[in-house]
């Protein structure tokens, strides 16, 4: 009798999903629905494939997945095979691609179709690695890249992980893994159970968020886990929405912040959300006027979540169950520490550990994960209460609808441009989004002023779609610190001035 590992009920598990019937609804994608025989086809393929280009079992694949339904068959498919699966943001330049792949151990890129160009499968040939094309809801191995020699540092006895990049919440952003153990807690012991008896007839969830980062895995994983099907979509859209929102009548809804923003500025009835019991939002921050304008015009609560990858998940989060009591006095809080986590704020300078109410940076303990207590760079107020307040980012974070950018993450990059001496970014105000970035730029001697078209098409081939700067202007000098770091607030300053 083989001895059982640990991560083998979420393997267990994922086997068992696929095996479902394969006539029942998974995933509606583009109007159309997907069943799980579907996905079933498609991770057999993966494992056939893996085995094909020699990826011993325990060989990483590195996995930039698109929000579609080949996508999910795929995920499925490498946990039931065991494997270690490295995350990476698909909605990036080949190069970029390429790059951030090569910092990583894994012998496999699986990624869709439109990913392998002839300059991706050329650099990716000179690392050794094979590569999995996904199209449709079909699979191959990609012409060129059809077997895997890359070494790599994981041993056969490691325990597989999915690998997610952090967005930046605790520091630069980096791997973190959570193992199949840890998902397993998460996602099977906690939920299938409660799901079966509970929640076979609630409407299907509305999946927006990218494959590749926590939210998004959230969103997906314990549905397919749970045998539950959901509607998909490449990329949020409120039009999309609203359509899930009227064909499902969900008595939970979700929201992004910038998506509420959408709302409160849309003609959407408000007999269309008669529904909704509750509305749900997180992933960063939402403007107390909006909250409020949402809640007068729909009459829904909002609820608003806190958490990082690094967390796990949901750290701190305003409950239902608090509405009653502490919804209009608390407008504006996350709520309080969620679950198994403890949460406190410390002055930035001492770490001493502030009074109720006032301001210094966020730390964050969850014992299952860490012993330890780890410092957010988000700053924050935790009242008398226990409720707290997300107030910004210590960091200059650029808050871009759900996603986190680092300055540090764009400059670096548009520094290297030949015409450009220096360089800041900072986040300025949109409607839409919340924040977009603006890039500073001082010009080097005897250079000719590039235009907005050229420093975009530099810049897209070392970093994602999203932090491409909005706003371009040339200045005479980037304001700096005595240590001669960006200085943050006065760049923001002067971005303001400039907009104005």
């Amino acid at each position: 009798m083989a001895t059982a590992r640990p991560g083998d009920s979420l393997v267990n598990t994922t086997i068992e999903v696929l095996g479902s019937d394969p006539s029942d609804h998974a995933v509606e994608y583009d109007g159309r629905w997907y069943t799980f025989g579907d996905l079933k086809k498609v991770a057999d393929r993966i494992g056939e494939l893996l085995q094909a280009c020699g990826a011993a079992p325990h060989v990483s694949v590195g996995f930039a997945p698109r929000n579609r339904p080949a996508a999910v068959a795929a995920l499925l498919g490498l946990i039931a095979d065991r494997r270690n699966v490295q995350m990476l943001y698909a909605y990036q330049s080949g190069l970029s691609l390429v790059r951030n792949f090569a910092r990583l151990q894994s012998g496999v890129l699986l990624a869709d179709a439109a990913e392998f160009t002839d300059e991706v499968v050329e650099q990716l040939a000179e690392l050794g690695c094979a590569g999995i094309a996904l199209s449709d809801m079909g699979c191959e191995l990609v012409p060129g890249l059809e077997y895997a020699s890359r070494a790599t540092q994981r041993s056969p006895d490691d325990q597989p992980c999915i690998e997610i990049l952090t967005s930046g919440t605790t520091g630069a952003a980096r791997q973190f893994p959570l193992s199949y153990e840890e998902l397993e807690k998460r996602f099977v012991t906690s939920n299938v159970a409660f799901a079966k008896d509970v929640l076979k007839d609630v409407a299907p969830p509305f999946v927006c968020y990218p494959m590749g980062n926590t939210s998004g895995l959230y969103s997906i994983l314990p549905s397919m886990l749970m045998r539950l099907p959901i509607v998909m979509v490449e990329k949020f859209s409120l039009e999309a929405w609203h359509d899930h929102l009227v064909r499902f009548r969900p008595t939970e809804i979700y929201l992004p912040p910038s998506g509420m923003q959408q709302m409160v500025d849309s003609d959407i009835p408000v007999e269309d959300l008669a529904c909704a019991r509750i509305m749900r939002s997180g992933m960063t921050h939402l403007p107390v006027e909006v909250h409020r304008a949402f809640e007068e015009r729909y009459r829904v609560p909002v609820l608003i979540s806190y958490g990082a990858t690094e967390f796990g998940g949901v750290v701190v989060q305003m409950t239902e169950e608090m509405i009653p009591e502490w919804g209009e006095k608390k407008l504006g809080s996350t709520g309080r520490a969620y679950g198994e986590a403890q949460v406190r704020v410390v002055d930035s300078d001492t770490g001493e550990v502030v009074a109720p109410g006032e301001e210094g940076l966020l730390e964050v303990l969850v014992p299952s994960l860490s012993p330890d207590w780890r410092r957010t760079t988000d700053i924050a107020r935790i009242d008398e209460d226990d409720f707290v307040y997300i107030l910004g980012r210590a960091d200059g974070a650029i808050m871009r609808g759900g996603f986190k950018i680092l300055p540090e993450a764009i400059e670096g990059p548009l520094a290297q441009h030949p015409a450009i001496a220096d360089v800041g970014v900072s986040g300025v105000a949109d409607h839409r989004l919340g924040q977009v970035p603006a890039a500073l730029m001082v010009l080097a001697e005897g250079a000719a002023e590039p235009a907005p078209a050229e420093l975009e098409a530099f810049l897209r081939e070392h970093v994602p779609a999203t932090h491409i700067p909005v706003v371009w202007r040339f200045v005479d000098a980037i304001p700096r610190t005595s240590s001669v770091k960006v200085a943050r607030a006065a760049l923001k300053a002067l971005c303001e001035k400039l907009e104005s």
